[in-house]
């Protein structure tokens, strides 16, 4: 499949999301962020029992290859919580006490806080490739005390960090969570200048 990557550029900065009156291109660059997803997805999904993942990857200015890319499966508080206390103390990011929601640590604090996860994220925001983003729920966000911050706390980080748009970020999800306002998720990432995409129609 080939994509022009100056238009691909382009489409995702015009953040079009829906296919009503697109032109064959545009209806063909939908068609590789679903092909690059579902790549992304088949290198873990299969090995593990667990739904519930976050995978994050980096694709080459030119759309031709998959350079990178890290998985974080939900984990428990206390499996995560000392190797985490201290950096989410001094980190800048403002989140809904994230150690003490519920008995599981998401994917996107992983991702944002765990040493593996801000290595892959300084390797992408150096390199100024695609960063694409598989989560099976969209990243939470809700008035409820239940929910936590994952979607604020995505938009904190980028536009801390990416305030320039140096790279693209596609954030792909595949389900709702029944506590999270979807309206208000989506509003907080199209705030950081991510392209969100659902990969196929929720059923909760």
């Amino acid at each position: 499949m080939v994509v022009n990557p100056e238009n691909f550029y382009k489409y995702l900065k015009a953040k079009k999301m829906n296919k009503d009156n697109m032109t064959e291109e545009e209806i063909e660059i939908q068609k590789f962020i679903h092909h690059v997803f579902n790549k992304i997805k088949n290198q873990y999904v299969n090995r593990s029992s667990k739904k519930q993942m976050l995978i994050a990857a980096r694709l080459t200015k030119g759309l031709s290859r998959i350079v990178d890319h890290e998985c974080y499966l939900n984990q428990s508080c206390k499996d995560v919580e000392q190797h985490l206390e201290n950096v989410l103390k001094t980190n800048h990011v403002k989140l809904k006490n994230p150690l003490t929601m519920g008995s599981v640590i998401h994917g996107e604090v992983l991702l944002l806080h765990s040493e593996e996860g801000r290595k892959f994220l300084k390797r992408s925001l150096k390199a100024g490739d695609y960063l694409f983003i598989y989560s099976y729920y969209i990243p939470c966000q809700g008035n409820k005390s239940s929910v936590s911050d994952c979607a604020s706390m995505l938009k904190d980080f980028l536009l801390h960090n990416n305030a320039d748009g140096k790279i693209a970020v596609i954030l792909a999800y595949d389900k709702i969570w029944h506590e999270t306002d979807k309206e208000l998720a989506a509003e907080r990432l199209s705030e950081s200048g991510v392209f969100l995409v659902h990969l196929q129609p929720s059923e909760e």
